[in-house]
């Protein structure tokens, strides 16, 4: 939370134009969304731009003040002192390449010698696995599902190594994900965050589902939505983009307000727009994810249609042939038809971001 975050979100909204007076000022600034920054256009003065596209696929610029800037490089240095990462240690980071200088500056100033691989479209996994042999890293920085095929690797090559810490966000961390971290015997931190700010929130240890949000730069909130409690973040330090209580389309659980209000811990529950209808029912991608991600990382759930109606089609690595009963048998709740389809390489789709699609929506 913000030392006087009140005084704080006044200075902001009268930075950008915007009515501050009176007692229920803050209740009266109406929520924000992707459209709201699309239409902010282009500020006079700003020192770095970000690009998202979520699962929209349409571009959005998140212009930011060197102030902006100058926060994400603290908040990500008291990211690492939290969870005990500091001078001598070395860290790779297996996330997104766009990353890689903010991860350059914060490392620099905690002392903490950075391999900076990026995701697999940028160093393929195999480079990878041969950079992180020879150097050991005690810190990992990955999606979880990157971070495990990576674990399952070098167990099978029977490397007797395993990272102190790993860090993981970009993708749910699945319970069944949760699950085999704990196996490796590996200290796991979840963080959640954004491209149009930084990170809201990072777990403690040894509770990877409770995120406390740590960061005095920004202000952190919910609103009541069709699918839940959704998340509203305001960007504090962002003098270019008004990033002002900006709906994230996080579903979440408060566990416990500050003094003003806003969020101090929460846990995550998923994304808008999860549920999917199939023959007249709901059906939650995010357990249908957590369900077969027990047996496989490496499946795809096409959602198809034919005369009979909706159905699902599974398909699994040749592996997993002699549990297709108990597999389809994880989604006997889902009252549609399955097919299931074994192959002996399946490839997963992927976002712009590199984060895996398990369920993809092919009804016309």
């Amino acid at each position: 939370m913000a030392k006087d975050s009140l005084e704080a979100r006044r200075k902001l909204l009268r930075h950008f134009g915007m009515r501050a007076d009176g007692k229920d000022f803050w209740e009266k600034v109406p929520i924000s969304t992707k459209d709201d920054l699309r239409k902010a256009g282009i500020p006079d003065r700003y020192v770095e731009i970000r690009t998202t596209s979520g699962s929209t696929g349409k571009p959005l610029c998140i212009f930011c003040s060197k102030s902006s800037v100058d926060a994400r490089i603290r908040n990500g240095i008291r990211m690492f002192e939290k969870i005990g990462v500091g001078k001598g240690d070395t860290l790779v980071n297996l996330s997104l390449a766009g990353t890689r200088s903010t991860f350059e500056r914060i490392c620099n100033e905690l002392e903490v010698a950075l391999l900076p691989l990026g995701a697999p479209n940028t160093c393929r996994m195999g480079d990878a696995l041969d950079v992180i042999i020879e150097f050991k890293p005690a810190v990992w920085y990955s999606t979880p599902s990157y971070a495990l095929r990576l674990l399952d690797e070098l167990r099978a090559r029977n490397i007797k190594y395993v990272p102190d810490k790993i860090v993981v966000g970009g993708e749910r961390l699945l319970d069944s994900y949760i699950a085999r971290f704990m196996n490796f015997g590996t200290d796991l931190y979840n963080v959640m965050g954004t491209v149009e700010f930084s990170r809201v929130g990072i777990s403690k240890k040894g509770k990877p589902k409770v995120l406390e949000a740590f960061d005095p730069g920004l202000y952190v909130e919910t609103a009541e939505g069709t699918d839940g409690t959704e998340l509203v973040v305001t960007d504090l330090e962002n003098l270019a983009t008004p990033i002002i209580r900006y709906k994230t389309g996080d579903l979440v659980n408060v566990l416990e307000r500050n003094g003003d209000g806003s969020v101090r811990e929460f846990s995550y529950e998923g994304r808008t727009g999860d549920l999917v209808k199939l023959f007249g029912m709901f059906a939650s991608k995010t357990d249908i994810e957590n369900r077969l991600s027990k047996y496989t990382d490496d499946f795809v759930v096409y959602i198809k249609t034919s005369g009979a109606g909706d159905y699902l089609q599974i398909v699994l690595p040749e592996k997993c042939r002699e549990k297709a009963n108990e597999i389809v048998g994880e989604l006997k709740h889902i009252r549609v038809e399955k097919e299931t389809v074994f192959k002996q390489k399946v490839d997963v789709p992927v976002t712009d971001s590199f984060k895996s699609r398990h369920i993809v929506d092919a009804r016309a």
